[in-house]
């Protein structure tokens, strides 16, 4: 995970991608006087400075310019219908929301200190790493098992409603609350699979908010965490797997 961070600077905006998602939601700025072409020059022009491509801030970029790209030309073209895969304003401040939770996630991964203290990690018999690589792998499987997890509820999503015009109003997902939900959940069994943790969650949204109260856990030694054979298991803190 790149620690890099770019910015814009406009003539409305200016700072890091993740700022956008705060202008959207709080209405601070249209979204349609954004423009596209100018942002895209600066990315470029960042691009050409870097010693070689970042394959994540790449990949960031393109998503986001693309879905204001799609916003915009709606806009100026108000008399044609949505396709299945452009999005609403809504659906963009949502995409943006749980782009700010996983850059969360990857900060907090980042932060955690993988002690013997908070979790515990079968090491190989033979050849074994230094430290530091092996605290880049454990980190590595513990994110993988959150993608994999967040895919799979992806997939089982219900088909987007596009054309449905009534309100609903969205359940606020709130970390506090998970955290008490997953150290109550561990707190009841012996062990428990990674993957059951996230067996109740129905958006992405919330998947990524129990992620972060796991990392919150991790961190704060309410709960240990252990790899055999690419497999992770959660024990209360002082249990062992």
């Amino acid at each position: 995970m790149t620690d890099k961070v770019l910015r814009f600077s406009l003539e409305v905006y200016d700072g890091p991608l993740d700022l956008l998602l705060n202008l959207v939601r709080k209405n601070k700025i249209d979204i349609f006087d954004i423009p596209i072409a100018e942002i895209t020059s600066q990315y470029l022009d960042e691009l050409h400075r870097m010693e070689e491509a970042d394959i994540e801030i790449s990949s960031e970029f393109l998503v986001m310019a693309s879905q204001l790209l799609l916003m915009k030309s709606r806009a100026l073209l108000p008399s044609e219908e949505p396709t299945e895969d452009e999005m609403t304003p809504e659906q963009l401040a949502e995409r943006l929301e749980e782009y700010r939770k996983i850059k969360e996630a990857a900060k907090m991964l980042d932060e955690i200190q993988f002690s013997s203290e908070a979790l515990f990690f079968k090491k190989p018999e033979k050849l074994q790493k230094g430290p530091i690589e092996n605290v880049n792998m454990e980190k590595d499987l513990l994110f993988e098992a959150f993608k994999s997890v967040l895919s799979r509820v992806e997939d089982r999503l219900p088909p987007k409603k596009e054309n449905f015009q009534g309100i609903v109003g969205r359940e606020k997902v709130s970390l506090p609350d998970k955290i008490r939900d997953v150290l109550k959940f561990v707190n009841t069994r012996k062990k428990t699979s990674f993957e059951s943790i996230f067996e109740s969650s129905k958006t992405k949204g919330e998947v990524v908010t129990v992620f972060l109260a796991v990392l919150h856990l991790i961190a704060r030694g309410k709960i240990k965490m252990h790899e055999r054979g690419g497999k992770i298991t959660i024990t209360k803190s002082g249990d062992k797997a």
